[in-house]
């Protein structure tokens, strides 16, 4: 039979209750912000065509596969980066650490070549859905394919550093703060610039708001190094 030992929650502190918020908080706002950022991206895009809207949406859905991959590696990372972490094993946790990073990296390459030797031939199921005769659809689709082909490498490590690394170790803020700045003072605002002053091809589009991955690769990477995540949250 269950029952509820209400003794327990007398080791709930004021203290305790505050590391936990302090680490927490970073990472519920930095999802929840993110998510935003995704939707302002559709809704920038909307601004071309409708063509558009269904392509990056269905460019997205694809990329989700490659994501949960890549999900599930950062996540696993995370666990047994922060088991060693709770052990003390401060010098394992770093070596780990940095092997995460080369598997990640040959996982995001490997991948990127598979997507974009696949692109077409994925393009193609999506012949159908524009109006008027026209692969316009399937082609953005195609097109899209590769440009995120290109930067998958880049999006595993950034995703790493920030699921895997620096949340395994505590540094949440500095998470935050490297996702959620590029994403919104450089890709949110470029997708809307463009979408609305510019000519531009969606996928031409896309190719130049994500740019906004490069500066995260460049806050999250010499982050990784100064191994300031290193640290042992049980204490």
């Amino acid at each position: 039979m269950f029952k509820i030992k209400f003794s327990v929650y007398k080791e709930i502190t004021r203290d305790f209750v505050k590391k936990l918020l302090d680490k927490s908080l970073p990472v519920a706002l930095n999802e929840a912000i993110w998510g935003l950022g995704m939707t302002a991206y559709v809704i920038a895009y909307g601004f071309i065509s409708p063509a558009s809207v269904a392509s990056a949406h269905i460019t997205n859905q694809i990329m989700g596969l490659f994501w949960a991959f890549n999900a599930g590696l950062s996540g696993a990372s995370a666990i047994m980066l922060g088991n060693k972490l709770g052990e003390g094993n401060l010098q394992i946790a770093k070596s780990w650490g940095i092997r995460f990073i080369k598997i990640l990296s040959i996982a995001g390459i490997l991948l990127g070549v598979l997507l974009f030797a696949l692109s077409d031939s994925i393009a193609q199921f999506f012949t159908n859905i524009s109006s008027g005769g026209t692969n316009e659809v399937a082609n953005n689709v195609g097109l899209i394919l590769r440009i995120f082909a290109f930067y998958i490498p880049i999006k595993f490590i950034n995703a790493y550093n920030i699921i895997g690394s620096l949340r395994s170790g505590g540094d949440t803020k500095f998470a935050l703060f490297a996702e959620i700045g590029p994403l919104w003072i450089i890709g949110v605002p470029l997708a809307f610039i463009l979408s609305l002053s510019t000519d531009l091809p969606l996928y031409i589009i896309i190719a130049i708001v994500n740019i906004e991955e490069i500066f995260k690769f460049a806050l999250l990477v010499p982050r990784f190094f100064t191994f300031k995540w290193v640290k042992n949250l049980t204490n």
